[in-house]
């Protein structure tokens, strides 16, 4: 059994990942990924490569949408071949009397693997982040099981994705790890869903948001990181309640000397502040952007890994 994976925003891929096959899982079901390929380039006039589209896998030569050809991407550049992928091929392998169940599955299923896969591609790579592209667009990414007979009852789940697109061109092993976690069924620890909410507001040009959202996260892993040391600090659970960020950062620093050596209450706390205590405020770019750097340095202090 075959089908496409329709992105509503491209991922931006390193040359490296085009026309290979990777294995996944989605909804239990065992899938393989099939990533286009790259044009042809003539290095006699590169730009014939860039113009073109990029070719379909191996095993989608021959598919079209009705009679219009797919499109599964462009190159971005010459002679790096690092690429924009809106389409993704993936086959199954399945006894024909299990084929109408397997679907079901990968329908039901879709919508929470691809959402997986795209955060952890964002988390990664950086990818979408910033506010040079607002999104406006409101295309769905979908699923789509090819030369199989309309389910009744069942309607192909329509997903919002916001996949990665700027200049930093996700790697094949970045992908890999994605894939890992897609199929893995976890959820990103709280405080990098916080951080991607943070990430999607600074998109949107919304400032405040952005700087509540990424502080939210690092209060919340401080807290963690304190509550199981409170002996350490000589402080008791209530002694500990209602302390301020500023003086969570302290005490975080007062115990653990590989702490980031930053001014975390300049960074993060003075605008926190400032967005918490007067609706006025709105924050520059440049603070927004210092602030989110900062708590994200704390947050990898803490963790080995997004989940």
């Amino acid at each position: 059994m075959e089908g496409l994976i329709s992105l509503s925003e491209s991922i931006l891929c390193k040359k490296e990942i085009l026309g290979q096959v990777k294995d996944t899982t989605i909804a239990g079901v065992d899938v393989k990924i099939h990533f286009p390929q790259l044009p042809v380039f003539d290095e006699g006039d590169p730009q014939i490569g860039i113009n073109n589209p990029l070719l379909p896998p191996e095993i989608a030569t021959t598919w079209k949408r009705g009679n219009e050809a797919l499109f599964w991407g462009s190159p971005q550049n010459y002679p790096s071949g690092n690429s924009f992928v809106d389409l993704l091929a993936i086959s199954v392998a399945c006894k024909i009397d299990k084929r109408t169940e397997i679907a079901r599955a990968l329908y039901e299923g879709i919508k929470t693997w691809v959402k997986s896969f795209a955060d952890y591609l964002q988390l990664s790579s950086k990818q979408n982040t910033d506010r040079d592209k607002n999104i406006e667009n409101e295309s769905r990414g979908w699923l789509e099981i090819l030369g199989l007979e309309c389910i009744p009852g069942l309607v192909a789940e329509h997903v919002f994705v916001t996949v990665p697109n700027t200049n930093s061109f996700v790697s094949e092993a970045q992908v890999d790890e994605a894939l890992q976690f897609a199929a893995s069924g976890k959820e990103l620890h709280l405080e990098y869903q916080m951080l991607l909410s943070s990430y999607r507001a600074r998109k949107e040009c919304q400032n405040r948001q952005a700087i509540i959202d990424a502080c939210s996260a690092v209060e919340l892993c401080l807290d963690a990181y304190l509550i199981n040391n409170l002996q350490k600090l000589d402080l008791t659970p209530s002694e500990y309640d209602n302390k301020s960020l500023g003086t969570k950062f302290d005490l975080v620093k007062s115990i653990d000397k590989s702490f980031p050596k930053e001014d975390q209450q300049a960074l993060i706390v003075k605008p926190r502040n400032d967005v918490a205590h007067n609706r006025e405020v709105n924050p520059s770019d440049r603070t927004t952007d210092a602030l989110i750097s900062c708590v994200e340095r704390c947050l990898q202090h803490f963790f080995n890994g997004y989940y």
